[in-house]
């Protein structure tokens, strides 16, 4: 195979087939180049020179075994207990045998134009053989093993990659991440057969350990293919995966890989038990789980506490104060106090100023309810909403920093801070912390994840009662009450409480449902919101720790563990407004990513499940072009539109490696 000039390796990501054109007879394949397109690359299409992979017989043959590939093991042990070969297994090594025959006649090397992911200039092309693309090496072996797998002394599970028909039939190019949890349920816990992937001998495997290698896109895994030796020689397919989202954002792939929707048995389930579980539900999932992770603060627009800020943030909340900081040892306990505040603005030439603040208890007692003077000049009072006039401010004598010295002197400073969309009173106040509980959040709009729920709908759906219907504005006690309301509810009926579009539950609860143990090692905030079931978690504060945790984790009682390296959202967060990056600290941070899955695929015992996924791409172009959608308002044009949804769909493109140990 030819490989391009400073790169020592070809590796293949697995696409679908109809990117490569139309089929053609295999004793004609070296004269029928097509043009093709590769997609995932750089989030755009690139038109290459390709030879196809599949005979006309090939394309017949497969839809004829599709009928039975779901039989799985099972109905291969039935055929081989029987004694002598039945038609589908004869006609199995028919088509093995043409793929074999194929193989020995394609050679042609696709040689893909790549793009720097720092300039956004064309550097040296990348080549790929189309031949490896969806290949694995079970493909090729006798159908008797692969069908036909009895258990035994020298059984041992393999995984065969069955994306070309699963893309074909699905119309897609992509796995998601729910096929991905779909995978673990079905090796581990109480899921079904997979159309993508047959695993043979699957009761020999013990554990999956999935590792998040977050922020690689397929641009950056193919441009710097040198910092992967150990992911591009251990694994022949790069599957092309993709994070979910809308058109204009992108969902945690944390939140939507642990969490799984309900089964519909489980739904009507947990329905008829509500109201005798709802009192067990705290115990279960403690009001840590609840707290917003480091991603959500910052996604959302959170003052960031100190030991998670970047270089930028740290100039940004220079002039803030800071609630209480973060305790690594801290063990989420229903003892901690909760409260919640609100805040009324008004408008100053320098954006929106603190012009009235209440802190209610969890007891619902208004500890205090005060106006505050704004320091600059106000040029909208904002009535219709924030009930404040010129004649209720003329008086008051009362500013932000004794707004400031009030919540700092009644909350304290492990206490949990709910309220609505609190980023705004937070910013408003100046004011950093860390255990937050958002109720714009916690539940969800009925049209989806993409919109916020108003606090009045909240309050009028689950409170049963009205809010906010006072011409003379908003009165930010009664707001911050229904807020801790809110919460009471949550913390009674559990997390799926007020999540309209997909009831969901934890992936660890539902294998502790299975009898299966699981482990996640995470940064704290993430860890301690899976503290459920019969669940280990371990919070580490840095990539080093986690890696240490993950190594000793995989050779332990757990059927799932859990790891998450951070390296690279960090170096993004930091360089968001850097002119240059530094590309050596880049690779750097690529190398290291590369070093710990090799140390822990090491550290797995033999017949363990793989799976290595890079969740999304780096998303600060993205937030930028959202925070200016959110300034622009109604000035936002088609075309800005336009390219929020192309900076969108680039970034949720992302790779999968998956194996067995051996």
């Amino acid at each position: 195979m030819s490989t391009s000039k400073g790169h020592k390796r070809s590796h293949s990501v697995a696409t679908a087939p109809t990117d490569f054109g139309e089929v053609v007879d295999a004793s004609e394949q070296k004269d029928a180049n097509k043009r093709v397109l590769i997609e995932g690359i750089d989030g755009s299409s690139v038109a290459v020179a390709a030879t196809t992979g599949k005979t006309n017989a090939d394309d017949n043959d497969d839809d004829d075994d599709d009928a039975n590939a779901d039989d799985g093991a099972g109905a291969g042990a039935g055929a081989g207990a029987a004694g002598g070969k039945s038609g589908k297994q004869l006609r199995q090594e028919r088509r093995n045998q043409r793929r074999l025959t194929a193989k020995a006649v394609q050679a042609d090397d696709v040689v893909v134009s790549t793009i720097n992911p720092l300039t956004g200039t064309p550097v040296k092309p990348i080549t790929y053989n189309p031949l490896l693309l969806l290949s694995s090496p079970s493909a090729l072996m006798d159908p008797q093993s692969t069908y036909t797998a009895v258990h035994g002394a020298n059984a041992k599970p393999e995984l065969e990659l069955r994306l070309e028909q699963f893309f074909k039939q699905s119309g897609s190019s992509h796995l998601r991440l729910k096929d991905l949890q779909d995978l673990i349920l079905w090796v581990v816990g109480d899921g079904i057969n997979l159309r993508w992937v047959i695993v043979k001998n699957k009761p020999l495997i013990p554990r999956v350990v999935t590792v998040l290698l977050h922020n690689i896109n397929p641009q950056m895994y193919a441009y710097y293919s040198d910092c992967f030796p150990f992911l591009s020689s251990k694994f022949q397919t790069a599957i092309p995966t993709r994070c979910p989202g809308s058109k204009v954002r992108i969902y945690s792939p944390v939140h939507n890989f642990l969490n799984i929707p309900l089964l519909k048995s489980k739904k009507k389930d947990d329905s008829n038990k509500a109201s005798s579980a709802a009192t067990n539900m705290e115990s279960v999932y403690p009001k840590s789980h609840y707290f917003l992770t480091t991603e959500q603060m910052r996604n959302h627009g959170y003052p960031m506490p100190i030991d998670v800020r970047t270089p930028e943030e740290a100039g940004q909340f220079s002039e803030y104060k800071t609630l209480g900081k973060r305790d690594p040892n801290q063990t989420a306990s229903a003892e901690l106090p909760v409260f919640s505040l609100d805040c009324e603005m008004v408008k100053s030439e320098q954006g929106f100023e603190l012009a009235r603040l209440a802190i209610v208890s969890e007891k619902l007692e208004v500890l205090y309810d005060e106006l505050i003077k704004p320091a600059r000049p106000i040029v909208d009072y904002c009535t219709r909403y924030s009930g404040i006039t010129p004649d209720m401010l003329e008086n008051v004598t009362s500013t932000l920093k004794d707004a400031q010295d009030a919540v700092l002197r009644l909350i304290p400073s492990n206490a949990i801070l709910v309220g609505h969309s609190l980023e705004n009173d937070l910013n408003v106040l100046k004011i950093i912390h860390h255990q937050i509980v958002d109720t714009a959040l916690a539940y969800s709009h009925t049209r989806g994840s993409n919109f916020k729920p108003s606090l009045r709908w909240l309050t009028e759906t689950y409170l049963k009662r009205i809010i906010q219907a006072d011409e003379g504005g908003h009165n930010p006690a009664e707001d911050a009450s229904a807020c801790m309301e809110l919460l009471r509810l949550k913390l009674k009926n559990g997390p799926s409480f007020g999540i309209n579009e997909e009831e969901t539950e934890s992936m660890a609860l539902r294998l502790t449902r299975s009898g299966k143990k699981s482990t996640i090692i995470d940064i704290p905030t993430i860890a301690r919101q899976h503290s459920i079931g019969d669940t280990n978690i371990v919070p580490c504060p840095s990539d080093d720790e986690i890696l240490a945790a993950a190594i000793k984790a995989v050779d332990g009682p757990s059927s799932f563990v859990w790891s998450h390296f951070h390296g690279l959202e960090d170096f993004f967060s930091e360089a968001a407004n850097q002119t240059d990056l530094d590309e050596q600290r880049l690779k750097a941070i690529l190398t290291s990513y590369d070093q710990r899955a090799k140390l822990i695929y090491e550290a797995c015992p033999a017949n363990t499940l793989v799976v290595y996924f890079t969740g999304h791409g780096p998303i600060d172009e993205l937030k930028r072009l959202q925070r200016q959608k959110d300034a622009a308002g109604a000035q936002w044009t088609a075309t800005q539109e336009h390219e929020l949804e192309e900076e969108v769909m680039k970034a949720r493109d992302s790779l999968t490696f998956m194996g067995i140990k051996q």
